[in-house]
């Protein structure tokens, strides 16, 4: 199971902010395909350095537009994820993003929902 959130990041590419899709870790399976590691600078110089800390590398596991692998996928094209999601075997666990969103806990990043993936048995 993956957590799907957002994240602001600086686009040195169109120099301008943006919000995008990452993993909480590394996928495996056909969603590595789209995923790849990106490293992730202070958006402020008043920013504490561990806000963005995954492990010692200041990285993210970012989300890239499955018909454009080159570019960010948009996070207004939500239903682009979701239907390339479910095209290849994985489902958003509803019940416990459900749950996770009614509880008192609050993750750093913003979070989207759970994905899993549907291995054949």
């Amino acid at each position: 199971m993956y957590t799907l959130s957002s994240q602001t990041i600086y686009d040195n590419a169109i120099e301008n902010y943006i919000n995008i899709y990452v993993l909480d870790r590394k996928p495996e399976g056909h969603l590595a395909k789209i995923v790849k590691p990106l490293r992730i600078a202070k958006l402020s110089p008043f920013q504490d350095s561990r806000d963005n800390h995954c492990g010692p590398c200041k990285c993210a596991q970012a989300v890239y537009n499955p018909h454009q692998p080159s570019e960010f996928l948009c996070i207004d094209d939500i239903a682009v994820l979701f239907s390339w999601l479910i095209e290849h075997d994985y489902t958003i666990d509803t019940s416990l993003t459900q749950m996770m969103n009614e509880s008192k806990v609050k993750f750093k990043k913003r979070f989207v929902c759970f994905i899993k993936h549907n291995k054949p048995t």
